[in-house]
């Protein structure tokens, strides 16, 4: 019976310690997974190196309405508001690696765009801070 009891008793310290491991490795699971989902935030790129990429060449989208684009803008900027550019991209843009940066007032429609465009298979896309975080020279 004592043999008994100690196998029961030995069992039991096991399985408690096993389960406890198992939540552990859940834990860590979820903050793998938590990690991998703050990682793959869009990071938004600074008013500088928009301009310097600007300069280089890049297209630069202002995905404003029209109204707000022409209150001003940054120069040579391009303007495919965010709630058309679904639409117009491919016909302007028909090379899916084609260099995108994105900008609007706050970087909230133009991550949406950004989305947009990568689901349509964009692939060199990014979103720049917007012209209420970075004093841009706007062109009317």
């Amino acid at each position: 019976m004592k043999k008994l009891s100690k196998m029961l008793l030995l069992s039991l310290i096991t399985a408690t310690t096993l389960v406890g491991c198992g939540a552990k490795n859940d834990n860590k699971t979820a903050d793998n997974k938590a990690e991998s989902k703050s990682e793959s935030k869009t990071e938004v790129m600074k008013g500088e190196t928009l301009l310097e990429e600007q300069k280089k060449g890049t297209t630069v989208i202002d995905v404003r309405p029209t109204a707000q684009y022409s209150e001003g803008h940054i120069k040579d900027a391009l303007n495919i508001p965010e709630d058309v550019i679904e639409k117009e991209i491919e016909a302007k843009f028909p090379k899916k690696d084609t260099k995108i940066i994105l900008y609007c007032n706050t970087g909230n429609k133009s991550g949406k765009a950004l989305e947009k465009l990568k689901k349509l298979g964009y692939t060199n896309v990014f979103n720049a801070q917007g012209v209420k975080q970075y004093q841009y020279e706007l062109v009317k």
